[in-house]
């Protein structure tokens, strides 16, 4: 199997079941900036049964940093700058890595502990998660409980995230919401637990994937927000019963969403939508997610992990300027209609995949999320004008300044 199919198979799981948390920039990037607070260096969270997850101001996870300017192509950047504070910093290590291989026996004696006896089914299917030859795919049910595992993934879900599943959204090309994180970013705590209770019950499932994470943010789902986004969509003129998919939310959804970013060396995995690229290297990064209900799990995520091998020389760090300059200069060598603007950029560690699938070179990328905007003519009515809105990606790496290209070679 391909790589760009083990994202789109993978993709595909992952919000079927569930459908970044970052900081201010690194101290060089030569902008100008709204004021923000400090941010603390984020603490890894080791696969170990004795840690103790403190609760975590979900400020943390957000930034004031902001740029605005226009391009010398013409391309209008209005974006907010996501950088973890662990990356900022001057000069960066390339780094290797392999696929963490999950024990699979390990996770399901902790997702059915006690008298719980799921059937388990497994099952031969090659290279089904990234980077891992793994070929034993393995399902455990019980009632509407499903836990699978194959490799370097990890999925479960109760069938409680439905509504959770329609009314939440991290994707901005996603309909009918785009991403609508920030809806929930009220560090608010639900009445069946609080936010550090939840944590601490989570820690126990963490611990049995044996990965190293950083501290989650947690979005609070709670009624009252659940029935504002609901009624907020299904009031507009261009809500449609038949495409929008929304369910009804009761007060028994209330649920917390933690995305714990997947640690490489203390630092975190980009979490990019998107990721087939021109000669399949480029790979999507991941987080874990836990979604926390009044019975307990109600789903889990793990796209994949990787365990850091080797790490390279520090090496000097593109500034957001120079990173600029780069997409400036790409969006002059061609010819472009309509309007483009980038509306986010990020920096985070991404993997490449290199020719033995289990291993990986990690490196640093500035990732800028565009926009292009085109109109054209309805086609029912030539003097109605409709407008599109394409959103798209680029990724520099941020030690050579070289492009990590998209499979279809747009912009």
């Amino acid at each position: 199997m391909s790589n760009l199919k083990q994202i789109m198979t993978l993709t595909f799981l992952f919000l079927s079941l569930c459908l970044s948390a970052c900081t201010k920039p690194i101290q060089d990037v030569s902008i100008k900036t709204e004021t923000s607070s400090a941010i603390s260096e984020p603490s890894v969270i080791k696969p170990s049964e004795e840690n103790s997850m403190q609760g975590s101001d979900v400020s943390q996870n957000t930034t004031n940093e902001h740029i605005t300017q226009v391009l010398s192509s013409g391309v209008e950047v209005d974006a907010d700058i996501l950088i973890p504070a662990s990356m900022q910093k001057s000069e960066l290590p390339e780094m290797f890595g392999r696929g963490h291989v999950i024990d699979q026996n390990l996770v399901a004696s902790v997702f059915f502990e006690g008298e719980k006896s799921p059937e388990k089914q497994t099952e031969e299917f090659k290279d089904f998660s990234m980077f891992s030859k793994d070929s034993v795919y393995s399902t455990w049910t019980l009632e509407k409980e499903r836990l699978t595992i194959s490799g370097t993934s990890a999925n479960f879900s109760n069938g409680r995230n439905e509504v959770g599943y329609y009314l939440f959204s991290e994707f901005p090309t996603s309909l009918p919401f785009g991403d609508n994180r920030v809806t929930y970013l009220s560090g608010e705590n639900l009445e069946f637990s609080t936010i550090d209770e939840a944590k601490s019950q989570i820690q126990k499932y963490v611990n049995s994937l044996g990965i190293s994470v950083l501290e989650p943010t947690c979005y609070t789902m709670d009624y009252d927000t659940m029935r504002a986004v609901y009624d907020g969509r299904t009031a507009l003129e261009t809500y449609d019963t038949d495409f929008d998919f929304i369910i009804e939310p009761q007060k028994k959804d209330e649920q917390y969403i933690f995305d714990y970013p997947i640690a490489v060396n203390g630092m975190p995995l980009g979490n990019f939508e998107g990721g087939g690229y021109s000669d399949d290297s480029y790979m999507a990064g991941t987080f874990l997610r836990m979604i926390y209900g009044e019975e307990g799990i109600r789903a889990m995520t793990l796209p994949y992990a990787l365990d850091v091998t080797e790490v390279g020389a520090m090496q000097p760090v593109l500034t957001l300027d120079e990173a600029l300059q780069i997409v400036d200069d790409k969006y002059n060598s061609i010819i472009m209609e309509g309007n483009y603007k980038i509306d986010k950029i990020e920096m985070a560690y991404t993997p490449i995949q290199q020719q033995n699938v289990t291993e990986a070179k990690i490196i640093p990328v500035w990732r800028f999320q565009t926009n292009h905007t085109l109109q054209y003519s309805a086609k029912n009515d030539s003097n109605e004008i409709v407008e599109m809105t394409d959103t798209s990606y680029i990724l520099i790496n941020a030690l050579d300044g070289t492009e990590l290209l998209h499979e279809n070679g747009e912009i």
